[in-house]
Formats: C-alpha cells, structure tokens, sequence
C-alpha cells in the first residue's frame, strides 16, 4: 500500500511541472507552444519519468537491486528539468511583455531608427532563449553531481609536525548520501582514485549512507582498501535522521572505529597522531541545547593528557572549528557539501553568510579545518562546487 501511494505521489510530481509548463507556454509563449517539438519535449519529461519510476518498481522482479541502477538518478533529472522551466518561463515571459509596452520608435528609414529597431528585435529573441540557457546550466549542474568525484593530493603544512609523522596522507570522504540516485558504484570510482595516491588513513566524517542497507557493503569497501592505519567514522545529521541505533549497529560489527566524544593514538614512525571524533548535535541529551552539545562534545573528545605528536579533530559541522583547543592542528569536516554551487572555487554559500566555513581551507592561529563539499549530495544539482574527496599529506611547516 506504501509503494502505491509513493508511486502516485511521484507520478504526480512528474505530471503537475509538465501541466504548469504547458499552461505557462500556451499563454505566455504562443509562438514557442505552435511548434509540435516544444510539446513533445514538454510532455517527454513526466512520460520519461513514469518510464523509470516503472521499472525501478518492476527490477526487482528480476532480482535485481533498484539503488544498483541509474533508474532514480534518471528520473530526478527529469525532474530537475521540468522545475528549471518552471522558474525560467515566468520571468522571460514578464521581461518580453515590459519590452512590448517600451515605445517603439516612429517608423523611419534612417540609420538609426533601423538600428534601435534591430536591437529590439535581437532582446526579444535573447529573452525568449532564456529558459533553453536556464534548461541548459540545470542540465550542466545535473550532470556534474553525476560526474566522479574530485580526488586530488593536497600538503598541508603542519607547523612543528614531527618526523614520524611527515608525509602521512588521509584519505577524507564525508556526506557521501549513498541510496536512492547515489550510486555504490560512485564510491568504488573514488576509491579507485585514492589507491593511486596510497593513503595510509581514512577518515570518514558522516552522512555516510542514506540507506542503512547499503551501510555494511560501504564499510566492508572502506575495510577491503587496505589503510595500513586504519578507518575511522565520526556521525553525521543524516545517521540520526535515518535511525542512529542501526548506523551504530552496523558500524559495531565492522572493523572501522566509531568516534563518538572520545579519541584513539595511532602510531606511525615512532610517533603518534590522536584522531578525535565529535558526535553530531543531533546527539544532544534532552532538555540540552545543541550548541552547547557541540561544544561539549568537543571538549570531551580531546580531554585527557596525550603523547600525541599531533591532534586531528574530525566533526561532521565545520562550527566545531570555534571551540577547538590549541593543540589541535588539523579539523576535518562536511555536513555543508559547500553549497553544491561555487565560483572560482568559493561556496555560493559565503555570498549568503549562512555559514562560516562553507567549503574549503581555514586557519585561525596554528589551527586549520579543511570543510569538504561532500563526495556525493542528496539533490541532484552541483554547479561550480564538484564533489571530492582530497588525500591530505602532513608536511611539516
């Protein structure tokens, strides 16, 4: 009965776009809507997405996994495509109807009526380009959340880094949002990747898996891959939004280690970096306010005395950067996916001010935090801020 009603719902969501982008054309772009292509390619998006919502419902039949297949990547462009028109028609409708009440210029032969009369012309049919550019740029942001992840070799100067501990490289995935239109397959393309980079660490700093079935098989990838050092998880927003006592579970029975508010040592060279895990806000006891949570959580995860050479903090929010101590050299952190939007390698979110550290490198004093823009997203959209997942290099500075 659930399947049924999720199915009309999502047949709905396909149709009323198409419906809306009809009536919007037929009044307000009658020349485009007299062109048979224009409704065909209209209709084709909801009958495209009906197309894959049926056979996601009907792979099974053949034993075949639905979240293994691009059938719910597909239909989500669909969807994307049609609400791109539907932001883009009312607009392009409203500036061509201001520029048909602009008065004309009195009808002459000279030059320069003829001129004005032509650039005129030339902005009526700019504007009635509009939605196909709007269709196009959604069309880009879509295909680049599908395209492989960004996964590079960066040094990070850690200043009085000790020699056991030079060269190390971490490997740093966080918000993967594997299930549903992200795929296991994105992950295995990653890996793939940091293998030619040889990490001897990875870090995983939540968000991990939308769909908990899919939770062992991406920890046992992880496990498989080799890290002489081991793999270590912190909690993300998405783990408490999905059921946090499975996540944990899971986690539990696999060889990966769980932080939550607490630290391990690991040795490399005679020296040893503490790796220290923060639990999510999302954590927070009753009656505690978040923000206070966080701040406890990342005192209890770097408390206690250390022979550490260095101190790495990994927390899912990038705000956990405020209240670290001074002996912390290096945070690592997610949850932002950097607002899947950018320019010349800045967050569109730093334009808005809604978050301090939306994506990229920080440095206050001796510490920094590096803020991933997410190896994968969960909505199919990323313009100028592609996913990644870098392998970090300790040099020392």
């Amino acid at each position: 009965m659930r399947t049924l009603v999720t199915s009309i719902l999502l047949l709905l969501l396909l149709a009323l776009p198409a419906l809306f982008n009809s009536i919007m054309l037929r009044h307000w772009q009658r020349n485009w809507w007299r062109r048979p292509l224009v409704k065909i390619l209209i209709w084709s998006f909801p009958l495209g997405g009906a197309l894959c919502l049926a056979l996601i419902l009907l792979v099974p039949l053949a034993d075949i996994d639905p979240t293994a297949t691009p059938l719910a990547q597909l239909m989500l462009m669909v969807l994307l495509g049609e609400l791109v028109l539907m932001v883009a028609i009312p607009p392009t409708a409203g500036l061509q109807a201001l520029l048909s009440r602009w008065p004309r210029p009195r009808r002459s032969h000279n030059d320069s009526t003829e001129r004005r009369r032509g650039r005129r012309e030339l902005l009526s049919r700019g504007l009635t380009a509009l939605p196909v550019v709007a269709a196009g740029l959604g069309m880009g942001g879509v295909r680049e959340t599908f395209a492989a992840a960004r996964v590079d070799l960066r040094q990070l100067a850690i200043p009085e880094l000790s020699a056991g501990l030079e060269g190390l490289r971490v490997l740093h995935v966080s918000d993967l949002h594997l299930g549903g239109f992200m795929l296991l397959s994105h992950l295995d393309g990653i890996l793939a990747q940091a293998r030619k980079l040889r990490p001897e660490l990875i870090v995983i700093t939540g968000d991990v898996a939308d769909d908990l079935r899919l939770l062992p098989s991406v920890l046992d990838r992880f496990i498989r891959f080799g890290a002489p050092l081991g793999v270590y998880v912190t909690l993300g927003n998405h783990e408490y939004g999905n059921g946090v006592r499975e996540a944990r579970a899971i986690l539990a029975e696999s060889d990966a280690t769980l932080l939550v508010n607490e630290n391990r040592l690991v040795r490399r060279g005679g020296d040893y970096l503490q790796i220290a895990g923060v639990d999510d806000p999302l954590g927070c006891p009753q009656g505690m306010a978040r923000g206070d949570y966080l701040v406890k959580s990342v005192q209890k995860a770097t408390a206690g005395t250390t022979a550490a050479a260095c101190r790495v903090l990994l927390s899912h929010r990038p705000e956990a950067f405020d209240h670290i101590p001074g002996t912390v050299a290096l945070t690592l952190a997610g949850h932002t996916h950097g607002g899947q939007m950018g320019l010349a390698g800045r967050s569109a979110l730093e334009w808005t001010g809604l978050s301090r550290y939306p994506w990229g490198l920080y440095r206050r004093g001796e510490g920094q935090l590096y803020t991933s823009a997410g190896a994968g997203q969960w909505f199919p959209y990323r313009l100028g801020c592609p996913s990644e997942a870098p392998v970090f290099e300790l040099r020392r500075g």
